[in-house]
This record gives C-alpha cells, sequence and structure tokens, in this order.
C-alpha cells in the first residue's frame, strides 16, 4: 500500500496522555522500528509507559512530540518529531531527531517535519540552535572500524541519511559509534581475568539496585548528585555533542535528580559506579541504566549513560577498574540481562580501548549535527 502523498498528511502536536493507546503505540513502534534499521538495536527499549511517564512529568526537561498522519488514520504515524528543551541547562540549544517510515520517505514529510520543529523552536525565547544527530548501519562504502574520525565526516556526505539533514542547513560536529557487548559465557570468561587493581588511597563503590530497593540508584544522596554533575559536565567536555567552540552550560543536582525520579517512574533502573581519590574527591565513574518497566528480573538492555575519568586522575587504571567493576556488578544485580550498549565519540580512545578489549561490538555510524535557528 502506497503512503499518502505529503499534501494528506497532517501534522500535529501529540500529547501521549491525550491521544489514543493506538495513537501512543504507533509513535512507540516508529521510534523502536527506526532505531533498530538505523543501529542494529533491537531492544525495543521504548514503552507506551516510558514515553507517557516521560512527557507528564513536570520537570526542567520539557518533551515536545510532533506526529503526522493521514487524517483518514490518525492512530496510525507515519512520521515524528521528538523536540527536547532544557529550561535550567543548555537554554541556548535544544534537541530534535525524527523518523520516517520506510514507505513514506522521499515524498517531502522528513523535510516538513524539519521545517515545523524549526519553526516551533524559534517560537521559544532564548533557544538559537537546534542539536540531532543520524545514524546508518556500515557498508562496503561505510566500513568498519567506527566511530567516524573527525577528518573524515566529508566523506560521508554521499550518504542519504548525512545528506538529507545536510541539505536542511545542519553541520556535522562529531562522529560517534553505536556499540553493544554480549551478555554471554563470553563476558563472563572476559571478567574472570579482567584487571581492577587501583592506586594506594584510591576506593570504589557502587550505588545501585539492591535485593531490598531496586532503585537505590536512582535517589543519590547530595553528595552522590554533585559527582554524578561533575562526571556529567566533564563528559560533554571531553566529547561535546554541539559546538566545540563554546562552553558547555552546567547541570544542577536538581536537574539530575529530577531526571532519575523521571527515569524511576518509567521503569529505568540506575546502577552508577564511583572511584574516589584519596581525599574522597570524584576520580572516575560511569552511570548505567537497566530497561525494566517489568522489573529487574525480565530486565534485557541496559546502556551506559556516561563514563569518565577526571583529568587529574587519567593514565592510571582507573577507567580499566572503573568498566571492569561495574559489569561485575550489573551481572551479579541482574543476571538476566543479554547485551549492554554505549555509544562512544571519536575523541575518547582510551574508553574505547577498553571497549574493544572487552568485546564491544561496534554495530553502526552515528554522526551528532547542529542547525542555527536564527541567521
Amino acid at each position: 500500500m502506497e503512503a499518502p502523498a505529503v499534501t494528506a498528511w497532517e501534522i500535529r502536536e501529540f500529547d501521549p496522555a491525550a491521544e489514543s493507546d493506538a495513537a501512543v503505540q504507533s509513535l512507540v513502534d516508529i521510534i523502536n522500528d527506526v532505531a533498530e534499521e538505523c543501529t542494529g538495536n533491537s531492544s525495543r527499549g521504548l514503552t507506551v509507559e516510558m514515553l507517557r511517564s516521560s512527557h507528564a512529568e513536570p520537570r526542567e526537561h520539557r518533551l515536545i512530540l510532533l506526529a503526522a498522519a493521514s487524517p483518514d488514520t490518525p492512530d496510525v504515524v507515519v512520521g515524528e518529531s521528538t523536540i527536547h528543551l532544557n529550561l535550567r541547562e543548555n537554554l541556548d540549544r535544544a534537541h530534535a531527531v525524527l523518523v520516517v517510515r520506510p514507505e513514506a520517505r522521499r515524498q517531502g514529510l522528513g523535510r516538513a517535519l524539519a521545517e515545523r520543529s524549526c519553526e516551533l523552536l524559534r517560537g521559544v525565547e532564548g533557544v538559537a540552535t537546534v542539536d540531532s544527530f543520524t545514524a546508518y548501519l556500515p557498508d562496503a562504502s561505510t566500513p568498519l572500524p567506527l566511530p567516524i574520525p573527525e577528518a573524515d565526516f566529508a566523506a560521508q556526505g554521499h550518504r542519504p541519511e548525512v545528506a538529507f539533514p545536510l541539505s536542511l542547513g545542519f553541520r556535522m560536529t562529531n562522529g560517534t559509534g553505536a556499540n553493544v557487548l554480549a551478555l554471554d559465557s563470553r563476558a563472563d570468561a572476559y571478567l574472570e581475568s579482567a584487571r581492577s587493581e587501583l592506586p594506594d588511597g584510591f576506593a570504589l563503590r557502587h550505588i545501585g539496585p539492591t535485593p531490598e530497593n531496586p532503585f537505590a540508584g536512582n535517589r543519590l544522596s547530595e553528595a552522590d548528585l554533585q559527582k554524578a554533575v561533575a562526571m556529567m559536565d566533564q563528559v560533554e567536555l571531553d566529547a561535546p555533542s554541539g559546538d566545540t567552540s563554546a562552553a558547555p552550560a552546567t547541570t544542577t543536582p536538581e536537574a539530575v535528580a529530577q531526571r532519575l525520579a523521571t527515569a524511576e517512574k518509567a521503569g529505568s533502573i540506575r546502577l552508577m559506579t564511583v572511584i574516589e581519590g584519596p581525599s574522597g574527591e570524584l576520580a572516575a565513574a560511569m552511570d548505567v541504566s537497566i530497561t525494566a518497566p517489568e522489573g529487574l528480573e525480565k530486565a534485557r538492555v541496559a546502556e551506559i549513560q556516561n563514563a569518565v575519568v577526571m583529568p587529574a586522575f587519567r593514565r592510571r587504571g582507573l577507567g580499566w577498574a572503573l568498566k571492569n567493576e561495574n559489569l561485575r556488578e550489573l551481572r551479579r544485580a541482574a543476571p538476566g540481562l543479554t547485551e549492554l550498549r554505549t555509544f562512544n565519540a571519536s575523541q575518547n580512545t582510551g574508553i574505547l580501548r577498553i571497549n574493544r578489549a572487552m568485546g564491544f561490538v561496534q554495530e553502526a555510524h552515528v554522526i551528532d549535527l547542529e542547525r542555527p535557528l536564527r541567521q
């Protein structure tokens, strides 16, 4: 069945709380389907419950959804744009990602969604730039290894996944890779000999699920919230997702606490691993989310959100200890997990080296993009 012409589609703001269950499921399906198409990620990590919780929760991070459908079948979403507005951090930047079903492509719908998204953002005071990304599986013309070095960005321009956003005024800012580690006997064999020694005076601890409280990692103390803030800020400094000439905005403990609370309501369980120096200062940290809307025992996929060694403590083996001990704790806390996923920027050579040794397989190219909203 052919998709209707773009003039027959209607683009509407989409409120998951007000839309029918069928429409919300249709939007969730398109996001999961295109994620699998572009990155190889078949985990279908987004659920109706997660989408409704993320949209409804009053917080500093605002989510706006646009959906495209035929007036005759409004519950069948053929394209969508997800817009994130952070009301406390990065006030001059927004993030938008749009997807279109294969049968509706090359007919102007993607361009219409992009322009509608930018038009909406121009009406938000202070927002000057929109960030996005594009992803695709490698082939003979864009082979592994991943990620793409910055010097090779131009060579990717022939790809339709890249050429389209470039035609809309976006520019490439960063090359990353989508990576996956199978949590099976090979991962367990790796851990048997994996090194985790720490220098004298350093200590490692986990903040995460326990039998009594699976959401312990979502409820950080004030001191640990400060460490989470420092981790996120350093990750952005090491591999910025936008204009590298601009200093990244600093996040806040309140914003991190709100994100973790929202994640908890959507069934996302967090595990944070921290290495502290001799004076209790943050030396290294990483944060893993476990998709568990039906409980930890049924969880199958986890994703590394952040991982960093602070500059003053690098080249001491802390990255190895951080990643290895986090993986050990993950296997202990959630033995039913089958995949650990992550994205890595091309600049982060130390973590890339560790990931390769651990057995991560790089699946897809991901290129970060940005576009000014006002000339």
